[in-house]
């Protein structure tokens, strides 16, 4: 696990607002979320990951960006996400709720990895 105060310094240098925005109380809960879920593969513990790997990335810590990304992408796929038996089930996806919110989050890690940087 990687210390948490290094992502609330870094992001706080470029932003002189940052306790006072959303983005502050954002990234604070997907902290928690992160560090309490630890090992969980579960759809909040991976859209952390996602948030936490994307203020790292856009701040510059690239090493410790890539660290969350890959970590969500395992929890992702763990979870089934990316199973061809989860994608051609006979019942359409939008029947279920869960099934519907399991196909968002499976497009939104493939989306991000696609269009957030990795350098």
């Amino acid at each position: 696990m990687l210390p948490a105060d290094n992502l609330q310094r870094s992001y706080q240098k470029l932003h002189a607002s940052f306790q006072d925005g959303t983005e502050h109380f954002a990234l604070v809960e997907a902290k928690k979320m992160w560090e309490l879920e630890v090992g969980n593969d579960v759809p909040a513990n991976i859209a952390a990951g996602l948030l936490i790997h994307c203020v790292h990335g856009l701040n510059g810590v690239d090493k410790v960006a890539h660290h969350y990304i890959a970590q969500a992408c395992h929890m992702a796929e763990n979870a089934g996400l990316f199973d061809k038996r989860f994608v051609l089930r006979s019942e359409p996806l939008t029947e279920s709720r869960k099934g519907h919110a399991q196909a968002i989050l499976a497009w939104g890690v493939f989306s991000h990895q696609a269009w957030v940087p990795n350098h």
